[in-house]
């Protein structure tokens, strides 16, 4: 599920991703969106959470085995 949200960046900042954007053959929105998406992935990744999802699995199972 996607959701939108509102950022406030420096000129600066979008003239850089903008200049980036062109140079990649992207357009801004789309080179944001594929960036922060990438950085979420790297910082907070989808492979820690289901990391998280099978130990509490093996913990479940523990339990139940007991």
């Amino acid at each position: 599920m996607k959701k939108a949200k509102n950022i406030h960046l420096t000129e600066e900042a979008i003239k850089a991703l903008t200049i980036k954007a062109i140079e990649h053959g992207s357009n801004f929105k789309n080179y944001v969106e594929s960036k922060l998406e990438a950085l979420a992935q790297v910082s907070y990744g989808f492979a820690e959470k289901r990391k998280k999802k099978k130990k509490s699995l093996k913990k479940k199972k523990m339990i139940k085995n007991k």
